[in-house]
């Protein structure tokens, strides 16, 4: 499992429209990744229209946000098109990235492999500055929990 102060694991993925996403775009300012089990999840569905409504005030902040889950591009674009959702969801679908940053996976689901819920904040130096993981769809953070974190961040120059 990834521990704070350790750099974040790197990734080149897609996002629901077809563009690329590095970690190391982000060096110099820090973003936060919401590790979601996918569009087939009514808490999904819940947790990233949240953040949708809370990624105005994130941007205010320095900070980037992207979301992370095994589906397709496909079923991404298709998802964000619905609930009309503009945080880019990357495109893990072996899940190597969520594996790498510890997320607990859920195997031989009737929707297919997925990882749970899981909250990763990276600072400007790209090294983790904060996680947390559910088993279950019950104890992730909603913006307002975290809301402090990236006041204080803001105020230290992206770093806590």
């Amino acid at each position: 499992m990834i521990r704070n102060g350790e750099p974040g694991t790197k990734f080149a993925l897609l996002d629901q429209d077809g563009i690329e996403h590095t970690l190391e775009s982000f060096l110099g300012k820090p973003v936060i990744l919401l590790f979601v089990r996918g569009p087939f999840c009514p808490t999904t569905r819940k947790s990233l229209a949240a953040w949708q409504d809370f990624s105005r005030s994130v941007n205010d902040l320095g900070f980037g946000i992207l979301a992370l889950s095994a589906d397709s591009v496909e079923n991404h674009l298709e998802f964000a098109t619905q609930y009309s959702i503009k945080i880019p969801i990357l495109s893990d679908t072996n899940l190597d990235i969520a594996r790498s940053f510890g997320v607990y996976l859920n195997h031989n689901h009737k929707n297919g492999d997925y990882g749970e819920p899981g909250l990763v904040l990276i600072d400007a130096k790209g090294r983790v500055a904060y996680s947390i993981f559910s088993s279950g769809s019950k104890g992730m953070p909603d913006p307002g929990a975290v809301a402090s974190m990236l006041i204080y961040m803001n105020k230290r120059g992206g770093y806590y």
